[in-house]
């Protein structure tokens, strides 16, 4: 899949990775000024790495209760959650966002995700009156975050946007007037926004964002943004081999909410205190990256293995995620990574200071 922006981000001098399914900036040629502009300025990040599913029908909401993890019934229009697609035996499919429109349920998925996620809620689709479908005149164009997000979006958009609650969708013009929807989104920690338009507005979009002083920002600084925020993504921290809690995806679960797919599991593991591993965030000694798989060592003992790692300018050290055994969870727990030289891995991060 192709961005609508890859020829302006081109201009901008990005280079392309291809990552979720999709070609998608890795850089602008400076990271670290990349890493900065998220930090301190505002970002402007191409959202390709998303994608949209619509339901709708008179069921759309009882049928998504029954197989999302978090409350459906209880959303309000204009309002989103987190949420998560499970199996029967509380596994991951995809990690979502929803959100209440008029008549219609948004799911905001991973890009690579799509259409698992459809396959899997459409074989439950027995005598509801509910369908999952593309939409056809929105799809994620572009984010801006950072600590000047609200400032640029409100200009951009008109404000104030500092008050929307987070997840919130509010309906926007673009500049050159055609309709579009911004949700009050994070992927890194900061104050963030995600815009849906239409493809053919997304490079007035990007002009008028950079002409306020957005910064393009690429996956690569994104990513360290998300490791230090402890943000998994799908199919690099987390997959379909692990549990709900595992994962570390408290605020897409409701307790309360009663029966869904998978909701024993979940249940079992977290209130009676069987969750034996989970993903923790981890700062690693020495300047070598940690390999996806990098074995994690307690005394010894084989506890664990990183998922994502990276170099943090803030911190000047290797951030990282990865999964640990319950013997690890506490905050200073320190391990030994399994590399070529030796490292240390220490359970928790501090607390930017940007």
């Amino acid at each position: 899949m192709t961005s609508p922006l890859r020829a302006i981000e081109a201009s901008d001098g990005a280079h392309f990775t291809d990552i979720f399914d999709t070609s998608l900036p890795a850089t602008y040629g400076d990271l670290e000024a990349e890493y900065w502009s998220l930090r301190r300025g505002c970002a402007l990040i191409d959202a390709g790495f998303r994608s949209l599913l619509q339901a709708v029908g008179p069921d759309r909401v009882s049928f998504l209760q029954g197989m999302l993890s978090n409350d459906v019934k209880g959303l309000r229009e204009g309002r989103g959650v987190g949420a998560a697609h499970l199996t029967v035996q509380g596994r991951v499919i995809s990690d979502l966002r929803l959100y209440a429109l008029p008549e219609v349920l948004w799911l905001d998925v991973p890009v690579h995700r799509k259409e698992v996620l459809r396959a899997s809620l459409n074989h439950y689709i027995v005598a509801d009156d509910v369908e999952l479908l593309d939409v056809d005149d929105y799809r994620p164009l572009v984010g801006l975050e950072g600590p000047k997000a609200v400032e640029i979006a409100s200009k951009l958009f008109g404000g104030p946007l500092g008050e929307l609650p987070p997840l919130a969708i509010t309906e926007v013009s673009t500049p050159d007037g055609a309709p579009a929807r911004l949700v009050a989104a994070t992927h890194a920690g900061e104050a963030g926004f995600l815009v849906f338009g239409n493809a053919g507005g997304a490079i007035e979009l990007w002009h008028r964002a950079r002409e306020l002083g957005a910064v393009p920002v690429g996956m690569e600084a994104l990513n360290v943004g998300r490791i230090e925020s402890g943000v998994p993504w799908y199919g690099i921290d987390m997959d379909d081999s692990l549990i709900a809690p595992e994962v570390g995806l408290a605020e897409a679960i409701s307790f309360q909410k009663g029966c869904y797919l998978g909701q024993e599991v979940v249940e079992r593991a977290t209130a009676r205190g069987h969750l034996q591993k989970k993903l923790v965030q981890l700062m690693c000694s020495g300047r070598a990256l940690p390999e996806l798989g990098t074995r994690l060592l307690q005394n010894g003992d084989d506890i664990g293995w990183i998922t994502s790692a990276a170099w943090s300018p803030a911190y000047k050290a290797i951030v990282a995620l990865g999964y640990v055994r319950r013997t690890a969870w506490e905050p200073g727990t320190v391990l030994e990574a399994v590399m070529k030289d030796p490292a240390t891995a220490v359970v928790g991060i501090p607390a930017r200071q940007v």
